[in-house]
């Protein structure tokens, strides 16, 4: 979980559930990145790595995906980015690098349209 700018509490799972079902997404993880709008508080970064036969797509994904959030979601536990990975970074343990995801920020990630900071 982490906290928006405006109090509000985020739970990833919850988005990645969702975007999950998705049939053009293999695996996704979202995290609270730092909004460069913002001194306080975290936005969602959903960060997908695409099915074989999607790859290249990901602007046709991302504004699919964008429009299953807002019919699934309220503005405030929607992705604000999305970010397409090859694959995840791993920990040694070969667990997923959440530290890693949230500390690339918001620099490769595409911001998602009609999204209020």
């Amino acid at each position: 979980m982490f906290v928006r700018p405006d109090g509000h509490n985020n739970h990833p799972h919850i988005m990645n559930e969702l975007i999950a079902k998705h049939p053009a997404v293999k695996a996704v993880n979202t995290v609270g990145v730092q909004s460069p709008y913002h001194t306080m508080g975290k936005y969602p970064k959903a960060v997908i790595i695409l099915k074989e036969e999607y790859k290249g797509k990901e602007d046709e994904v991302q504004q699919e995906l964008e429009e299953w959030c807002m019919k699934a979601f309220s503005q405030r536990d929607i992705p604000y980015y999305y970010e397409f990975l090859e694959e995840f970074p791993y920990t040694p343990n070969g667990k997923v690098d959440y530290k890693v995801l949230e500390n690339e920020g918001v620099g490769k990630a595409n911001v998602a349209k009609g999204v209020i900071f």
